[in-house]
């Protein structure tokens, strides 16, 4: 944008290749020279190689900044190192892998580290944590715990919503002046754009403290991830005994 009110915004549905990419991109900055710059975020590459050629032959005005998701594929438990992905080696492109971590503190990333090499398969043994343990958010005043494990003795998917929406707003008294999100399977979230989300539609989404329930079978990678200071994990007899056996 040129800085002006009449800034134009793309919108659009998923593209698969890069010449779908660069047509779009064309057209929307038609008609005009003003620098048009485009951030496109989580994108997933579909190729073992990928050079965007494509993008090289873009009008002088349009300049990309492009962000390569560490969970690729159109399956999210899918989880690379950025040592693992092909970045394009071309002079007019600059390329850095960011390795270091603002939303998590230490102990949250470490769980994570933990979730993608025992709970997503031996692919993901790469997942490395960040290069600084300073630069993410303090764990909450008075918690020894930054990751807490709660298994229920009981069924949690049916009850997944109605637990949900009975933890977040307790934790919301216990915790003051946090935001808390509530993160399930199933029905949860699904008309509700609150503090409780379904672990399919939850990526986007962080809060100062997370309560997942893991209910069923093995559980998204990123719903873990939405966590700054606190996680809960709550588990039940109906969780599959991998993950109960990973935790």
């Amino acid at each position: 944008s040129d800085g002006s009110d009449d800034s134009d915004y793309i919108v659009d549905n998923k593209i698969t290749s890069e010449p779908e990419l660069k047509s779009q991109l064309i057209s929307a900055a038609a008609g005009g020279d003003k620098t048009t710059i485009i951030f496109l975020d989580e994108i997933s590459l579909v190729t073992d190689n990928p050079t965007f050629s494509n993008l090289h032959s873009l009008p002088p005005n349009i300049h990309l900044i492009l962000c390569l998701s560490p969970t690729q594929g159109g399956d999210s438990d899918k989880l690379y190192n950025p040592d693992q992905l092909s970045l394009p080696t071309q002079p007019d492109v600059c390329c850095a892998t960011l390795t270091t971590c603002y939303r998590n503190n230490e102990d949250i990333q470490r769980y994570s580290q933990h979730h993608a090499r025992y709970m997503l398969g031996s692919a993901n043994e790469t997942y490395i944590l960040s290069d600084k343990t300073d630069t993410g958010p303090p764990p909450l005043p008075g918690s020894a715990h930054p990751v807490v494990w709660l298994h229920c003795s009981q069924k949690v998917y049916k009850q997944c919503d109605d637990i949900l929406h009975s933890m977040v707003p307790t934790v919301k008294t216990q915790w003051e002046g946090c935001s808390v999100q509530g993160i399930g399977t199933g029905n949860v979230g699904r008309s509700d754009s609150g503090p409780v989300v379904n672990s399919s539609t939850c990526a986007g989404t962080e809060a100062d403290i997370v309560i997942a329930i893991m209910s069923g079978g093995l559980y998204s990678y990123e719903a873990v991830s939405r966590a700054r200071q606190q996680l809960y994990i709550v588990t039940g007899t109906d969780t599959n005994r991998d993950t109960v056996r990973g935790l």
